[in-house]
Order: structure tokens, then sequence, then C-alpha cells
């Protein structure tokens, strides 16, 4: 069996936590987790649920790849 890519699509939740607010939520040292992780920032599920996410791309991508929903 062959498969082909004929299109992608992607999406990121909503609401954008950068790694120095959550140092601050948790009560750690400025620089402490991005020290460790090397993550600066990230994107949380808050008014979307990861279901709702799949759905985007996955219409995004059948739009890249010239396909009806």
């Amino acid at each position: 069996m062959r498969i082909k890519v004929v299109g992608t699509g992607r999406t990121v939740p909503a609401e954008r936590v950068t790694t120095r607010a959550l140092e601050e939520r948790l009560g750690l040292g400025q620089g402490t987790l991005e020290t460790v992780t090397g993550v600066i920032e990230r994107y949380v599920c808050q008014a979307e649920s990861q279901i709702d996410l799949a759905c985007v791309a996955a219409t995004l991508a059948l739009e890249d790849a010239g396909l009806e929903p």
C-alpha cells in the first residue's frame, strides 16, 4: 500500500502562558523553568478542547489538499 500526504493543517490553543508567568504562579525564581526546559512560552487549552483543535487542524488539512470536508 502506498501512502501520500497531500495536505497538512495545524492549530494551537488560544491561551498563551509564558514561562515567567508560570514561575511566578509556582513561586519559582525567574529563569528556573526556562533553564531546565528551554521553553519560553506554551499554549494551553482553556476555552477549547483538544478535540476542537483536532477538528480545526483536520479541516485545514483537507482544505490544503483541495478536498471537501
